[in-house]
């Protein structure tokens, strides 16, 4: 089912479990496959990887509390 404003999916239980690991993926791919590749090394993009793995631990973290800050 869709919402229709958004054209988001609508929402259940299970898609807090599956964003975050998705997340979690994501991060292993940045640290795992990008952070000391030498195209990202020569092109001075750590920073950049940095940037993004802390955007998507946020992320995830916020995911974590979805039920926390619905009950508050």
């Amino acid at each position: 089912m869709e919402d229709k404003e958004s054209g988001a999916q609508a929402y259940n239980t299970g898609h807090q479990i599956e964003g975050l690991d998705r997340c979690n993926t994501i991060m292993v791919m940045l640290e795992q496959l990008l952070r000391a590749h030498p195209a990202v090394v020569r092109a001075g993009g750590q920073p950049l990887i940095e940037q993004a793995f802390v955007a998507i631990w946020t992320l995830y973290q916020n995911i974590g509390l979805i039920d926390e800050v619905q009950e508050a």
